[in-house]
């Protein structure tokens, strides 16, 4: 799909875990608040990552909703206009005017103005996914990994394995995630005496596995010293996977990827992938609008931002993850 994404309920573009009342005064009024409005801003429906985060959200919404709050979700329609569009949810929230908004900046140049906005404006904002400035941003915390740490144990792991040649695929270039993973699996390929390339690819051909499958092939026919190769998301690992199949290539170059689906989990357990980096979705979704809630209604927040992964999910530890995939929660 091509079209530009509308803002429309009902269309598909959001997706509601709940019913979005007015909003009415938060912690800082001196009174517990009667009701506690959350947004949270997530990702699209074809994207298997965020129906975990989805999952976690859906989860602590339970909770919420018995304390006398709500919860509401808005995610892309695609990713074909990521950062036009991520501004344009971000703004969409503000306009709602929620209690709190737990909020991922992939793209600060068309997001924080409408962040800015709603805090002036007295909601809450939780970073979540993506906050590598949540404090500058004015967020009371922010629920996440740290982007380039996951790139630096993707790059380190492959350096640690021996594959010493490797290339990024970067399917949403321009947006603070995947910069930040590549520019960390770059950080530590380097430092272990390796080389490093990426692959930048237009952000339409996040969800066209046919496009993604092509051009990694075509990378890796071209660049026959290439050893490692490491994807931003799942989908992309079953197109690399597809690729260096087609290419001959399977035995000879090492797959890693960022996140976990049922085919990741099960190339690494039969030996055909060699890692995932797991940031944890599941958490990221319940801790951000849980944290986010606890402070609007009572005043209560960690005293430090929640770190959710990196972590390495290789050949040793995939039969729990798989285990826990097959819950919802991994």
């Amino acid at each position: 799909m091509k079209r530009k994404i509308s803002i429309a309920l009902g269309a598909g573009l959001l997706v509601a875990a709940g019913i979005l009342p007015a909003v009415t005064a938060g912690a800082s009024s001196g009174a517990i608040p009667s009701k506690v409005t959350v947004a949270f801003l997530g990702g699209a429906p074809t994207d298997s990552f965020w129906t975990t985060v989805h999952n976690g959200v859906k989860a602590a919404a339970s909770a919420i909703r018995s304390s006398g709050g709500s919860v509401q979700w808005y995610g892309f329609q695609n990713y074909n206009n990521f950062c036009p569009d991520a501004g344009t949810l971000t703004k969409t929230i503000e306009a709602a005017h929620p209690t709190v908004a737990v909020i991922p900046v992939w793209c600060p140049t068309t997001q924080t103005q409408y962040i800015k906005a709603m805090e002036k404006a007295g909601t809450i904002v939780v970073e979540d996914n993506n906050g590598a400035n949540w404090q500058a941003d004015g967020a009371v915390t922010y629920v996440g990994e740290s982007n380039t740490a996951a790139g630096i144990k993707a790059g380190a792991t492959f350096i640690a394995d021996g594959y010493k040649n490797q290339v990024c695929v970067n399917t949403l270039p321009g947006t603070v995630t995947s910069e930040q993973r590549c520019n960390g699996m770059k950080k530590a390929a380097l430092a272990g005496g390796g080389k490093f390339k990426e692959l930048d690819l237009p952000s339409s051909s996040f969800a066209n596995p046919t496009a993604v499958a092509a051009a990694i092939k075509g990378y890796v026919l071209s660049n026959p010293s290439v050893d490692a190769v490491l994807t931003i998301g799942a989908g992309d690992a079953d197109s690399a996977a597809s690729a260096l199949a087609s290419a001959g290539k399977t035995n000879s170059v090492a797959l890693g990827s960022c996140d976990l689906s049922a085919n990741i989990l099960n190339r690494i357990k039969v030996g055909k992938q060699l890692f995932t980096i797991d940031q944890e979705p599941y958490l990221q979704g319940y801790y951000g609008i849980l944290v986010g809630f606890q402070y609007a209604k009572f005043g209560l927040i960690p005293s430090t931002a929640i770190p959710t992964g990196p972590n390495v999910i290789d050949h040793a530890n995939a039969g729990q993850a798989i285990a826990g995939a097959a819950l919802g929660v991994r």
